[in-house]
């Protein structure tokens, strides 16, 4: 059986580059919350069996709590104003019209 020869490709191949970006830090529970300590012992319970994504989904989760209960745009309103929240946004109030 004759072997063949193989000739170099003509161009050579590109891959694409590669950019390591450092990841962002995990929250942290704000002191006194409950809610926060719970989703910061699930994190660490998942990690700890290494269930990564169970961690990834604490993480979430701790987010969009801290960012729901723990910002000033979360603040109650008043039965004088109806707030609206836009998506990532600030609260928004109008007066209901009562001085």
């Amino acid at each position: 059986m004759e072997s063949e020869e193989r000739t170099p490709d003509p161009k050579p191949r590109r891959t694409a580059e590669t950019y390591l970006t450092e990841l962002p830090r995990e929250p942290s529970a704000v002191p006194g919350c409950s809610t926060c300590l719970s989703l910061s012992v699930s994190r660490g319970n998942a990690r700890s069996v290494g269930d990564y994504s169970g961690v990834s989904d604490s993480n979430v989760r701790l987010r969009q709590h801290q960012r729901d209960e723990h910002t000033e745009t979360a603040a109650s309103t008043t039965s004088e104003e109806i707030g609206t929240r836009a998506p990532g946004g600030p609260v928004r109030t109008q007066s209901n019209g009562k001085a």
